[in-house]
């Protein structure tokens, strides 16, 4: 049984097409250190595109302490 026959098809959203639907959402991943990219957290987003995932959201977080006025 078959309940997503769609799921490991190509789809095109705008110019771009996306090898499949496999959408990962942002998440928090404490892999960075203070707001820096460690390697943790480029091998983590590295697995999940190497896994298929066809599309990755990246999330972005600023202190407070970070904005300037």
């Amino acid at each position: 049984m078959n309940d997503f026959p769609n799921l490991f098809t190509p789809i095109k959203i705008g110019q771009t097409t996306v090898k499949n639907r496999i959408f990962m959402p942002p998440l928090s991943t404490n892999l960075a250190n203070h707001g820096y990219v460690t390697d943790d957290l480029i091998q983590h987003y590295s697995s999940r595109a190497k896994g298929g995932v066809g599309i990755i959201m990246l999330r972005l977080h600023l202190e407070r302490s970070q904005l300037k006025n």
